[in-house]
């Protein structure tokens, strides 16, 4: 999946690629699935060899600032996916962003 992610505000916004995960949505919770748990990004994905470079790097954006790359899932695509990024520094998962991906 190819992500641009713009900072809209001063404080800073962390990512890290290890912290996004994949769902089908349709659980009880918001972005999740009652049979399927998330799934987490992967680096085993070949962006060479889709020619889908370069992937995301880790970091972190403010003000304006703007980071572009790609992101691997290892899963199949059917229907919608459910996107979240969450915070690297906090030990319980609390997503800083979320969004839907129509495939």
């Amino acid at each position: 999946m190819e992500l641009t992610i713009t900072a809209t505000s001063h404080r800073f916004f962390k990512l890290d690629q290890h912290y996004m995960f994949a769902g089908y949505g349709g659980g009880n919770q918001p972005w999740t699935h009652p049979d399927d748990a998330p799934q987490p990004s992967t680096l085993a994905v070949d962006f060479r060899r889709l020619d889908k470079m370069p992937p995301l790097v880790t970091g972190g954006l403010h003000d304006g600032q703007t980071a572009h790359g790609f992101v691997g899932f290892g899963m199949p695509t059917a229907g919608e996916l459910y996107i979240t990024i969450n915070d690297p520094e906090q030990p319980a998962p609390n997503t800083e962003a979320g969004f839907i991906v129509h495939t």
